[in-house]
C-alpha cells in the first residue's frame, strides 16, 4: 500500500492501479479474507440452499413466500453484510498501517452492522422510488450512491449524510465510476457463472450446493477489496470537497 503513502499522494489512481493495489491486498490477506467469507457465507448459504432450498424457487413462487420465510431472508441478508463490512474495515486498516486480526475485524463489523443496515435500507427505498418514477434516475443515483456502504464503514456517517458523501465523491466522476463499476461487476459475474457451471457437475445435494456457493464467494471478495480501494482513493481526492470547506469555515 505504499501508493497511499508516497509524497505524491493524494492523487487519483488509474483503474489499473486500483486493481493492482486491490490484488496485492487480497493476496497478502487471503487467509483472513477466506476465513471471513466462510464464517459469514457458509451458514447463510446453508440456510438459503439447504434449509429454505431457495435455489429451487421460481420467480412466481418467490411472490408467495410466507412471512416467516421473508423474516429469515431479511435476517440473513443483514447478517451477510458482515462480510463486505469486514473486508472494507480490513482495507481501511491497511491504508493506515494498522495491525488487524480476525477478532478485531468481526468486532468492528458487528459495531457497524446496524448503521450499515439502516443506511442501505434507506438507500434501497430511495432507489425503488426513483426507479418506479423513471428508470433513468434510478440508474443515475445507483452510481451516485455506489459508495454508501464504504462511507458508513470508513467515515462513520449514517443515513442521509452517508448518501450525500457518496454523491459528492462521484458527482464529477460519474462516467468513470460507472465504467469502473461495470468492469469490476463483470469480473465478479464471470467468477459466479463459472462456479454456477461447476455446481452442475455435483448433482442435487443442497449442502454441497451451499459449499460451492461459499467457495465462489471467496474470489468474488476481490471485488469488495477493489471497491474499497477505489472509495478510499476517490474520497481522498474528491473535487470541491464540501466537508473540507465546512471545516475551513468552522476553523475561521
Amino acid at each position: 500500500m505504499s501508493q497511499f503513502e508516497s509524497d505524491h499522494y493524494p492523487r487519483e489512481f488509474s483503474f489499473q492501479e486500483i486493481l493492482l493495489i486491490a490484488w496485492n491486498i487480497y493476496k497478502k490477506n487471503y487467509t483472513l479474507i477466506f476465513t471471513l467469507v466462510f464464517v459469514v457465507q457458509l451458514p447463510v448459504n446453508i440456510i438459503i440452499y439447504g434449509v429454505l432450498q431457495l435455489d429451487s424457487f421460481t420467480e412466481a413462487s418467490m411472490i408467495n413466500i410466507d412471512t416467516d420465510t421473508w423474516i429469515i431472508l431479511i435476517t440473513i441478508s443483514i447478517f451477510s453484510l458482515l462480510q463486505p463490512i469486514g473486508i472494507i474495515s480490513l482495507v481501511k486498516s491497511i491504508t493506515i498501517r494498522e495491525d488487524i486480526d480476525f477478532k478485531l475485524i468481526i468486532r468492528r463489523a458487528l459495531n457497524s452492522l446496524l448503521p450499515v443496515a439502516v443506511t442501505m435500507f434507506m438507500m434501497i427505498i430511495f432507489l425503488i422510488i426513483l426507479t418506479m418514477a423513471l428508470i433513468i434516475p434510478g440508474i443515475i443515483f445507483t452510481i451516485f450512491w455506489i459508495f454508501t456502504l464504504q462511507v458508513v464503514v470508513v467515515t462513520g456517517l449514517i443515513g442521509i449524510p452517508a448518501l450525500r458523501r457518496s454523491f459528492y465523491i462521484v458527482r464529477k466522476r460519474w462516467w468513470r465510476v460507472f465504467l469502473y463499476t461495470l468492469i469490476i461487476s463483470m469480473i465478479g459475474m464471470v467468477v459466479y457463472l463459472l462456479g454456477a457451471a461447476i455446481k452442475t457437475l455435483f448433482g442435487d445435494s443442497q449442502l454441497l450446493l451451499a459449499l460451492i456457493y461459499t467457495l465462489i464467494a471467496v474470489p468474488m471478495a476481490y471485488s469488495t477489496v477493489a471497491f474499497a480501494v477505489m472509495f478510499i482513493n476517490f474520497n481522498d481526492t474528491v473535487i470541491d470537497d464540501p466537508d473540507k470547506d465546512e471545516a475551513a469555515i468552522d476553523g475561521d
